[in-house]
């Protein structure tokens, strides 16, 4: 019997595709982990729950994960790079993060250079280390996370950016706010003022712009 294959998600593994069988003739797959680790292991091990990471998660348990995100020397702990790689690569490719919506759900993705095993560390090349009081930050918002399009910036100037990827309903569906405005060619202070006068969202953002509204 031909088995189904494979797609989606397993713990925090997210498939790519398909690997060459192991020299057994198991079937393989490469997947993801949400660390950003690349891994190849067998479909069965999937399947029954057995494999659910890359391993990141042991290491951490068995206080190793220093050794792997810790830039080689000992007893460093995790760094605020890391946490902030972490972080970005969170939002975009894990559905369960609580800021995907914002990020990975509406198409925003890791440069492939930031991603996988040389991930952390093309990404702390690029970056260098984070300033005292600043945070990771995308010039165009509508643009994901590589060299070109990231700055270290205070977090008052993350929060300013942050206002245009407000989440509305429109419809019964969410959509970001800057992108919802800029499909009915409106601007987020028109849009922003007509929902302080108390119109609903449909109005507000279907109906042509006249005079000051």
């Amino acid at each position: 019997m031909t088995l189904p294959v494979l797609t989606g998600r397993f713990g925090k593994l997210v498939i790519i595709g398909p690997a060459p069988r192991s020299g057994g003739g198991h079937v393989q797959y490469r997947c993801r982990c949400d660390c950003g680790e690349i891994t190849v292991t067998h479909a069965a091990r999937l399947r029954s729950g057995n494999t659910t990471s890359c391993g990141c998660h042991k290491r951490s348990v068995r206080g190793n994960a220093n050794r792997t995100h810790g830039e080689g020397r000992p007893g460093l702990t995790q760094t605020k790079e890391h946490h902030i790689w972490i972080g970005m690569l969170r939002r975009c490719n894990n559905k369960r993060d609580h800021a995907y919506l914002r990020y990975g759900g509406r198409g925003i993705k890791v440069c492939d250079r930031w991603s996988g095993r040389q991930g952390y560390a093309n990404f702390l090349a690029d970056m260098g280390r984070c300033p005292s009081g600043m945070t990771l930050e995308r010039k165009r918002v509508n643009e994901g996370y590589s060299l070109e399009n990231c700055i270290w910036a205070t977090r008052t100037a993350q929060a300013r950016n942050r206002r245009s990827n407000k989440i509305v309903e429109y419809r019964g569906k969410k959509y970001v706010q800057a992108a919802l405005v800029e499909k009915f060619g409106l601007t987020r202070e028109t849009f922003s003022k007509r929902l302080r006068l108390g119109w609903p969202v449909e109005k507000a953002v279907e109906t042509p712009l006249r005079g000051s509204l």
